[in-house]
């Protein structure tokens, strides 16, 4: 610190400093640390602003601005940590320290006596904060122990602060723990921010922030970050409540914990000893001692928590936290070596047996992860057990006299102890029938990777019954994926017991079964498994219901079903009729028969009514329907099919006949109607010959079934009108003809529904009245969708309101009432002068007397349109009849409204006289106003109402009119005032006369004095009656202004207001606002100053520039990139003013990729009007300006919140000309992905599985929040739409089973132009979800209008469309503008385009009956390269031939293929036969496949030489934005994106042929140089590190690269980093173990030592993941057809 100059300046520099809190009660316990050791530098400095102030002053002044300084603060490397418990204890603190603080001030302990001299402040001008790296943590230790959540890191950061203005400029990137894998993974990338500046002043602050024009937002969202997100949401409710309890104390009385929880569980049948101090176990093998390692023990079938040793949680981004490894010892094996259990898997390792009667054992070592993120790693043998049978089984050795081994039960999965993990097994059920057999499991005979023997077995029982003599079970022993050739003795299966028959009852009632002799009952949607089948004969099967029975029993044949066979079996109920129920069956897992039985339809009936439906044309009712139906509803759904094949596909029906007690009425049959999903309405008749029709109004809705009853679709029969009370009064209805009758009125209580039905078919219209509201309401239609207020007069005619909703939920209208006080009123009368308005709506019929209602004076009226579907005219009415119309739509002022209001003109003193008073005179001289006698002279009279006479009209011309005259005098004639100067200066009523206007035209004096315009001096005067008109009079006694009281006048109106009245019309929300105001009134107030207090509200403005815009990368669990989306260009202004926020903002370009590896075509969604130079446009712009006037996307919005909903005042959207293609397998991905992450919960396993739902949706209008919008528009381009399908076999197993549960059919076709009109609505007040759903429905309906546009363009009929486009484009070339080059390249463009889909769609088609998916998936690989963007002609030529060679040879090959395949998967005799069966098939289709892509290529290599000389291209992408990023690097974690590494992976797949079986891990650039013996020849040598060998590649000048080096890992035996010599580069010397035992060294050159460090350090990690990954057992989930395995089936 010095004061040199007289300044002071401080330099403060703390090398290492760490923060923490703690409980002072209990500190040691309670200690935590919340950052790492750093290091900060605090500087106090003069600013030298200042300075520079200084020296600028003129020498002549005699005051200097003060000096001021300026505080840096620097920070190095600090990392900061914030948990739950660290945020209660930082509220805990500040609360605390403030309450101190604020008691301290209010009483203090020492008193002041002498107050203390004013220090001299130092003024800092300037703060000035900077670091290299700062990281925050964000932890949960909810429970106890710390998980890491996010870590937030900014670098580079200078951030300055000068009064109230901030500027910073830093990089933020934010990365999420994956707690699968333990280890961080980026959600957003580093982000680069040029400039941040905050400025506030007053009450307005502005904020700006540009990002760097080339950095880019880009935001990852993976899988894992899905899951962990949603389960961290449902902690989030828990959280929050414990931050509002008072218990922070209790909740802290120790340490947060940074050791991460684990679990071990022992299933290993021994007793187990493992130990953490891995690296003391490892020293103490080296040095050949014993380890002093402490062991923690697992009992037999226990679980023991354990922690690692602590690390403090907190480590740089540039760091790698050591692993996690467990060294584990079972009783009477060896330890092993160590395994990470860092990453969730299954690995194995081989252990040494220690005992002479063990044997070798394989050991597995599962890791799994709780939901609360807990770790648990589970110790189990290497063969498994998995029970699906419906009894427990026991599992024992064979041989074994003692007792069971061990128990499984039903669902369940058991390890075999590890001691018996050799020995042969055998297994039985432990069931309420003892077996005499037991069930052998011969595993050793199953020796291949995924070899699977099934086989079904018969265990007798000691049953004297020939129905349950024997026990039978299909068996599965599967080898997993161990590695083969190694150890094959040891075991390493997954065991399956399987019941032989599995009975799915997919139907909605109960049914039995009968198969053979036996009967099963098996209720709706359960499933039974059944043992006492022998599935190796003929099945004979009947089912029988409560109503119907199997007409023929249904014979099965085991030999004879594939993969999946339907089969149909006529139900027969006791009137005769036929029902069709279909039976699927399929091979599960052991080869055990699965059987489903299902109808197409279900009917429920939810309408209240008994109905009965039959098949359109046939005579009889559908089966099922009883004599009960026809009185009552039945609660159970209705089983339907259309059995009789010879009718149309329809159906009819009608109310049940015994319904209506009333003798002489018969149902009649409804109209048909077919059984589509969709939505449709039926009027229902019953018909008697005298008495009137009787109507039913019930609704249609078919829902299609998803999940395991896709095949099902749902009819709902549904009341089409309901009727609900929400509101807080009765009310009644009734339809509006027959108001009058009492007895058809319909009451509702408060909070009660009914049933509706109109017996009219015109209008379906209601009218309502409250229970309080004396007239009922004017009718409105119930089925039209919409909310509004429906007004209804009281007995004073005032509008009383109730708010009516009407929506579509499925088939029903719901027509709720509820309280209108909680919604803005449509209209408000606003009465601001002084007369009552009469107000009404317009009709053409005379209108009601009580819908004519007052609007009182100074005072406001809600109102609502009385007939809402009569005109939208409003009428006013003031005094005699003067009524004008108006259309309250457009704002503004609007024609005024007129009354007639003469005036009285007084002798002011005259009326202040009062009778009886002191100063009172006699009765005829008061209240004397001017009077027009007969002959027209002017008198002074007592003023009389009903006296036209003395009424007087002022006129704009200054003269003024007598009103009694005006209606006596001719009509072309005028009489005004005139004096009469030769006579005295008396009044007479003269013709008006431009000549005496000296003497004709008046004006007031401020102080009521009636004067000559043109003559001032001579005013009215009165002389007792007479009036005259003479100058000031002296003799007059003086009123208050120095006035004669002769000569004071006032003018008072005949009636209220001054007789024009302003009429103005106003939007505010919703409401339509009338306001009424008095002309002169406002006239005179707004020439009046008025001095207002302007309240001063808080502005914010925010500014965003992202040039680069935002990227969202999808990643799924698979570790592949779904899509990327990039939106260009993004320009944000928003405005906070209060509570309104207006927000402008645009975006130059938005293009979302199809980011898989296996995709051929990568587009997915484009759109970029102005495609010109955006690039270079893009740097000369200034922040928040757009770099084209036409975006891709612009938004412009007002919006205000209020206290019941959001009013929009402007919501404008608008979207340019886009091209979308789907993709089918990118498309079943990210529903893949939606499952997997239980994202969506529509599509989970769970949910597929639940049955149909029948029940209705019920709409609650109180719960949902409205919007208002005053402008609402949403415009969108035209839509070049295409869709890319993909063959069943192209599909990998996983996505085909996910696709068969789902009802959805792609068909491709090709640039399909879909013209979408703008979605415009104006004052639009509706709820959110009523306007999302008219929003679909607005598109779905144009979507289907452009149903022609999509046939046209379909790849099977060739795209006709875009032929037709491509020789109009050709014609008009050739004939208009004469470019022959132009006809004949637009003429092979659009014939070769045509035939190349045609037969794309054939080899497509051909494909699917192919039954040889490796040989499907080669040529989809050989499609991805022939539609590249870098694709040529002969690309596709070469393509077309490569793919005519792949089918003809595949036909000649499929025979010993398939024979060679399916007796490896099935066995050697039924692989015999199926291999040969499908062969057959293959030899045919592989070549005719195969001739079809010949054809496809050639015409594609046509299209492509045609294609530059003519403009047939859409608009759409050249290039993906990025290439597909590298999802996975050494670490199995999820790297940021580089580019290096993207274009290396696909460089790898350009080198192995487009393998799905090895991955890129990393790559490293070893060396670059010029060449010697050509300067301009650059050699690059790089380093592909994948996961199988690494690549030493050479590139020259960029062009493609030659690999001139493989080093695969099977042979690696060590990497070490060699330093460089004399005149050479640094290397690494890289040893291989080869086959023939011999050892090669190879050496790779490297520029640097730095950098062959690395390259060794990776190829040392990358050859321990080959090592692990050989040791880790992939999972198969081959067993997933066994289906319904969540529910726990019945037992039999």
């Amino acid at each position: 610190m010095n004061d040199i100059g007289g300044h002071i300046s401080a330099n403060l520099e703390i090398q290492s400093m760490r923060l923490g809190w703690c409980s002072m009660q209990n500190e040691k316990q309670t200690r935590n640390l919340c950052s790492n050791d750093f290091s900060i530098t605090i500087s106090l400095n003069i600013d030298p602003m200042s300075l520079s102030n200084q020296s600028n002053q003129n020498k002549g002044m005699a005051v200097t601005p003060p000096v001021r300084h300026a505080l840096e603060i620097e920070v190095v490397k600090m990392i900061c940590r914030l948990s739950y418990k660290d945020s209660r204890a930082l509220k805990a603190i500040i609360t605390g320290y403030i309450k101190n603080y604020v008691d301290v001030q209010k009483k203090l302990i020492i008193p002041i006596i002498v107050p203390p001299l004013p220090a001299k402040p130092i003024d800092i001008a300037k703060f000035l904060i900077q670091s290299e790296h700062t990281d925050l943590w964000i932890l949960d230790d909810l429970q106890s122990n710390s998980i890491p959540l996010l870590r937030l890191s900014v670098a580079n950061v200078r951030l300055e602060k000068a009064g109230e203005r901030i500027k910073a400029a830093f990089h933020i990137s934010m990365d999420y723990f994956n707690q699968r894998i333990f280890g961080w993974e980026p959600v957003i990338e580093e982000w680069r921010i040029l400039r941040f500046l905050s400025n506030t002043k007053d009450l307005k602050q502005s904020i700006e922030l540009v990002a760097e024009s080339k950095s880019t937002l880009n935001i990852n969202i993976t899988e894992q970050l899905i899951q962990q997100s949603i389960q961290w949401n449902s902690k989030l409710p828990a959280i929050l409540a414990s931050f509002e309890r008072d218990d922070f104390r209790n909740q802290c009385t120790r340490s947060s914990s940074d050791h991460l929880p684990y679990a071990m569980k022992n299933m290993t049948g021994c007793e187990v000893h493992f130990t953490t101090a891995v690296e003391d176990v490892l020293s103490a093998r080296s040095e050949q001692r014993k380890s002093t390692t402490r062991w923690m023990t697992v009992g037999r079938g226990q679980e023991k928590n354990f922690e690692f040793p602590a690390r403090l949680l907190l480590y740089s981004h540039l760091e790698r936290e050591p692993p996690r490894q467990l060294i584990v010892r079972v009783s009477g094996w060896d330890e092993i070596s160590p395994v990470n259990v860092d990453s969730c898997g299954t690995y194995f390792r081989v252990v040494k047996a220690l005992r002479p009667e063990l044997k070798n054992a394989r050991l597995l070592i599962a890791v799994t992860m709780e939901n609360d993120g807990k770790k648990v790693v589970t110790l189990k043998s290497s063969i498994d057990v998995t029970n699906h049978l419906p009894h427990p089984i026991a599992v024992q050795t064979e041989g074994a006299q003692g007792g069971e081994l061990m128990s499984v039960e039903p669902n369940g999965v058991v390890s075999v102890p590890l001691e018996y993990a050799h020995c042969p097994l055998t297994a039985y059920p432990v069931g309420p029938l003892p077996v005499i057999e037991h069930a052998g499991l011969s595993w050793k005979d199953v020796k291949i990777s995924g070899e699977v023997c099934n086989q079904t077995q018969r265990l007798k029982t000691r049953s004297d019954s020939n129905l349950n003599r024997y026990y039978w079970v299909c068996t599965a022993i599967r080898r997993e994926y161990y590695p083969e050739h190694e150890f094959e003795s040891l075991p390493g299966h997954s065991i399956h017991l399987v019941a032989p028959l599995s009975l799915q009852n997919l139907l909605p009632i109960d049914v039995e079964v009968k198969i053979q002799d036996n009967v099963f009952a098996i209720a709706a949607s359960k499933s039974m498994l059944i043992t006492s089948v022998d599935i190796t004969k003929e099945l004979s099967i009947s089912v029988t219901t409560d109503r119907l029975t199997s007409l023929t029993p249904l014979t099965l044949n085991k030999a004879s079903i594939g993969e999946g066979t339907l089969f149909t079996t006529k139900m027969v109920d006791a009137k005769g009729h036929l029902l069709d129920i279909y039976c699927h069956v399929r091979r599960g897992v052991a080869q055990a028969l699965s059987v489903s039985l299902w109808v197409p339809y279900w009917i429920v009936n939810k309408s209240g009514l008994p109905l009965i439906i039959q098949q359109e044309a046939v005579k009889s009712e559908s089966a099922g329907q009883m004599e009960e139906h026809e009185k009552a509803k039945d609660r159970h759904p209705l089983m339907f099919s259309f059995a009789d094949e010879n009718c149309p596909k329809a159906c009819r029906v009608r109310v049940g006949n015994a319904y209506i007690s009333e003798k002489g009425y018969r149902a009649m049959l409804s109209d048909k109607f077919t059984l589509t999903p969709g939505v449709q309405a039926l009027k229902l008749r019953v018909e008697h010959k005298t008495k009137p029709t009787l109507y039913y109004n019930i609704g249609v809705e078919v829902r299609p079934g998803t999940g395991r009853y896709k095949d099902t679709q749902v009819v709902l029969l549904t009341s089409r009108f309901i009727l609900q009370n929400q509101s807080s009064v009765a009310v009644s209805v009734c339809h509006y003809d027959l108001v009058e009758r009492e007895k058809e009125h319909v009451h509702l209580a408060a909070q009660s529904s009914t049933t509706w039905n109109e017996n009219y078919a015109a209008r379906r219209m209601l009218c309502v009245r409250r229970a309080d509201v004396k007239h009922w309401s004017c009718p409105f239609l119930i089925d039209r969708i919409g909310s509004f207020h429906v007004t209804m007069r009281d007995a004073d005619e005032t509008p009383r309101f109730i708010r009516v909703e009407i929506i579509l939920t499925s088939a029903v209208f719901q027509i709720t009432f509820t309280n209108a006080d909680f919604y803005p009123p449509p209209i408000r009368i606003e009465n601001m002068t002084d007369v009552p308005v009469l107000y009404q709506q317009e009709c053409n019929t005379p209108a009601r007397p009580h819908l004519r209602t007052i609007c009182k004076s100074k005072s406001v009226v809600d109102y609502a349109w009385d007939d809402l579907y009569g005109k939208k005219m409003m009428v006013l009415q003031v005094f005699e009849n003067r009524s004008k119309s108006y259309e309250i739509g457009v704002p503004g002022p609007a024609e005024p409204l007129v009354y007639e209001n003469n005036s009285y003109i007084q002798l002011a003193h005259s009326f202040h006289l009062r009778s009886g008073s002191k100063t009172g005179g006699y009765t005829d001289e008061q209240e004397l106003v001017l009077e027009t006698m007969q002959k027209g002279k002017i008198m002074l009279n007592k003023q009389c109402r009903t006296e036209d006479n003395q009424l007087w009209k002022l006129c704009p011309d200054g003269c003024i009119e007598n009103v009694g005259m005006n209606h006596r005098k001719r009509p072309d004639s005028r009489l005004v005032l005139d004096v009469l100067e030769n006579a005295g200066g008396r009044l007479m009523m003269m013709e008006r006369d431009k000549s005496r206007n000296k003497w004709q035209r008046w004006t007031w004096m401020p102080d009521g004095r009636l004067c000559l315009i043109d003559n001032p001096h001579l005013m009215m005067t009165s002389k007792q009656t007479e009036v005259t008109v003479v100058g000031p009079d002296e003799l007059a006694p003086k009123g208050e202004d120095g006035v004669a009281v002769t000569q004071i006048w006032k003018v008072q109106r005949q009636r209220p207001g001054s007789g024009t009245l302003g009429v103005e019309f106003l939007h505010s929300g919703p409401t339509v606002v009338i306001r009424i105001t008095d002309r002169e009134f406002q006239t005179r107030a707004v020439s009046e100053p008025m001095i207002q207090s302007v309240k001063k509200l808080a502005i914010l403005d925010v500014s965003i520039t992202m040039r680069a815009g935002l990227g969202i990368s999808v990643v799924n669990g698979l570790q592949e990139e779904l899509i990327y989306a990039h939106f260009g260009g993004i320009v944000v202004s928003a405005r906070k003013i209060d509570k309104t926020y207006q927000m402008t903002g645009s975006v130059d370009v938005i293009q979302i990729d199809n980011q898989l590896l296996s995709s051929d075509r990568w587009q997915v969604l484009y759109c970029q009007p102005d495609a010109g130079n955006y690039e270079d446009q893009m740097v000369d712009l200034p922040a928040g300006v757009p770099v084209t006037g036409r975006p891709a996307l612009k938004l412009e919005m007002n919006c205000t919140s209020m206290k019941h909903y959001d009013s929009f005042d402007c919501f404008r959207l608008k979207v340019c000309d886009m091209s979308v293609q789907l993709d089918e397998l990118l498309l079943w991905k990210v529903v893949q992905m939606a499952q997997s992450s239980d994202a969506s919960s529509s599509v989970q396993q769970r949910a597929l599985n639940l049955p149909p739902n029948t029940e209705l949706e019920r709409h609650d209008p109180l719960r949902t929040r409205r919007w208002y919008f005053g402008t609402l528009d949403l415009e969108m381009g035209h839509v070049g739409l295409s869709v890319v399908t993909v063959p069943k076999s192209g599909l990998p197993r996983d996505l085909r089973l996910l696709k068969q549960q789902f009802n959805m059919k792609l068909i491709s076709f090709e640039n399909a132009s879909v013209s979408l009109p703008p979605f415009r609505q104006y004052h639009y007040f509706e709820t959110s979800s009523f306007l999302l759903e008219t929003l679909q429905k607005f598109y779905l309906a144009e979507l289907q209008k452009e149903t022609l546009s999509i046939i046209v363009t379909l790849d099977a009929f060739g795209n006709p469309l875009g032929l037709v486009t491509d020789l109009k484009d050709s014609f008009q070339g050739l004939f208009i503008e004469g470019d022959v080059q132009r006809f004949v390249a637009g003429l092979g463009y659009g014939l070769s385009n045509s035939v190349s889909k045609v037969a794309s769609s054939m080899a497509s088609g051909v494909g699917a009956l192919t039954f040889d998916q490796d040989h499907e998936l080669k040529r989809r690989h050989n499609m991805i390269r022939s539609h590249s963007s870098s694709s040529t002609p002969l690309t596709h030529l070469y393509s077309g031939v490569k793919g005519l060679g792949v089918g003809v040879l595949g036909g000649a090959t499929a025979m010993f293929t398939n024979v060679a395949s399916e007796s490896r998967k099935s066995g050697i005799m039924k692989g015999m036969v199926w291999g040969v069966a499908t062969g057959v098939v293959d030899t045919v289709t592989k070549p005719v496949q195969g001739v079809f892509d010949f054809v496809e290529g050639t015409a594609s290599a046509m299209k492509e030489l045609a294609m530059p000389a003519t403009g047939v291209r859409r608009a759409t992408a050249q290039f993906r934005v990025r290439t597909p990023r590298l999802c996975r690097n050494l670490y199995h974690l999820l790297p940021a994106y580089n580019p290096n590494l993207a274009h290396a992976q696909m460089e790898l797949l350009r080198i192995n042929g487009y393998s799905s079986r090895e991955q890129l891990l990393d790559v490293e650039t070893c060396l670059e140089h010029i060449d010697a013996s050509n300067v301009d020849r650059v050699v690059r040598q790089y380093v592909l590190i994948s996961t199988k060998q690494c690549y030493v590649c050479r590139q020259t000048n960029g062009e493609n690269s030659i690999v001139i080096q493989r080093i695969a890992y099977k042979f690696l035996k060590s990497v070490v980093a060699k330093p460089p010599l004399e005149n050479t580069f640094a290397s690494i010397e890289v040893s291989l173990d080869m086959e023939d035992a011999r050892l090669r060294q190879i050496h790779v050159w490297c520029s640097r030592m730095d950098v062959a460090r690395r390259l060794a350090d990776k190829m040392q990690r990358a050859k321990q993941l080959y090592d692990h990954n050989k040791r880790t057992l992939n999972d198969v989930a081959w067993a997933k057809s066994l289906g319904d395995s969540d529910q726990r089936p019945d037992h039999r």
